[in-house]
């Protein structure tokens, strides 16, 4: 069985570095489920998730050439960023929790459309 973000606590650092592994196994998910790619991703588009309580950063692009996702460990500047704890983050790559109704669960700069599209897409 993989973590969940239920079955974490959120002041863990052990529990913060298996949610950081599960977000990563989870985005290979997204982009193997998709074919490798989301059509709703504009080709360049880069979503930047960023743990807030664990070592963890994300870039997920379109390729402007092919429209196939790819997923790098890397900090950088995305089309939008989102700051989250690495539970939190964990929920909205499962599709348990969306932007939209996530409150202040994350801090979110940049292309809100862009990041109700990704959270769409994780929840499918």
């Amino acid at each position: 069985m993989g973590v969940t973000s239920s079955h974490l606590s959120p002041s863990s650092p052990d529990s913060s570095n298996e949610a950081v592994g599960a977000i990563g196994v989870r985005l290979a998910e997204i982009a193997a489920s998709k074919g490798g790619s989301v059509s709703t991703f504009g080709a360049g588009d880069l979503v930047h998730l960023h743990c807030t309580d664990a070592h963890g950063e994300w870039m997920i692009r379109s390729d402007a050439d092919t429209g196939r996702l790819a997923i790098t460990n890397e900090h950088g500047k995305g089309t939008i960023a989102i700051r989250g704890t690495a539970s939190d983050l964990l929920a909205l790559v499962q599709g348990s929790v969306s932007l939209a109704s996530s409150g202040d669960r994350f801090e979110v700069f940049g292309s809100m459309d862009l990041g109700q599209l990704f959270s769409k897409a994780a929840s499918e």
